[in-house]
């Protein structure tokens, strides 16, 4: 019955429910600057019915830029008047704390520097990312069991996506599917129920043995008839082009939270 009423209504009746000051706080947050102007109308639309409800906006500088440039609203209005700008650390800072793990600076970390300083990544995510270069910088990779050379980047990978508020919640790690394929289960790196999403981090391993490629696209085409769309990435890539990857993946959530996407 409460469906048939709106969300907004649905979540106004909800809240009338919970107990004065019991209410958890409300995170938004979009895709770029358009989905920043429709998270900031939405919460401009709540905090009209549901004063008391505390709702916070969450966006990186660049977009915030882009959409605090954009015509006057009441939603504007609002954003400017309650801005609080959070100090986020340098790529520089970032590039200290990961010598300090053992990390050797490069000219590849720049990029990947720059935009997990973007991000505010934590110590925890950082410290993630340090292993993943860590075993990228060893001279040869020893001998290991197949999904060894693949876990740090997965679990980095795994860690950065659940602690964005674009994308906490999103993925499972190592997950099923729920179907078998030559009487085994599937497995997937990063599994994304609600969109439809399996993204595979392949590692050196991958391209060795003929059969494991074979099987690889063998699954890859039983997610597909499942509705899934399937992303892979280079485990080197995870630090050589890792802003190229976030942003493919934000790409496609956004176009699958888009109505019909």
């Amino acid at each position: 019955m409460l469906d048939a009423l709106g969300p907004l209504r649905t979540l106004t009746a909800l809240h009338a429910l919970v107990p004065p000051g019991a209410a958890p706080a409300l995170l938004l947050t979009g895709s770029g600057a358009e989905g920043l102007a429709r998270a900031a109308r939405l919460a401009s639309r709540l905090c009209a019915s549901l004063p008391s409800l505390v709702i916070a906006l969450s966006a990186d500088r660049a977009t915030l830029g882009t959409y605090l440039h954009g015509s006057g609203s009441q939603s504007l209005a609002m954003v400017r008047e309650g801005l609080i700008e959070l100090a986020t650390p340098s790529p520089e800072a970032l590039g200290v704390k990961l010598e300090a793990l053992g990390v050797q600076p490069s000219e590849e970390l720049s990029r990947p520097l720059a935009r997990l300083a973007a991000e505010g990544v934590s110590d925890e995510v950082l410290a993630l990312f340090g292993e993943v270069v860590r075993e990228h910088q060893r001279p040869s990779r020893p001998e290991a069991p197949e999904d060894r050379a693949r876990s740090q980047e997965e679990r980095f990978l795994y860690a950065f996506l659940d602690s964005h508020p674009s994308t906490h919640g999103l993925f499972e790690l190592n997950a099923s599917p729920g179907f078998r394929l030559a009487g085994r289960e599937v497995e997937v790196d990063l599994l994304a129920r609600r969109f439809l999403l399996a993204v595979e981090i392949d590692g050196y391993r991958h391209f060795q043995d003929a059969e494991a490629y074979r099987r690889d696209r063998r699954k890859d085409a039983a997610l597909q008839r499942h509705g899934y769309l399937v992303l892979r990435f280079l485990a080197q890539d995870v630090v050589a082009r890792l802003e190229e990857i976030l942003d493919t993946i934000s790409e496609v959530i956004s176009h699958r939270r888009e109505p019909g996407g």
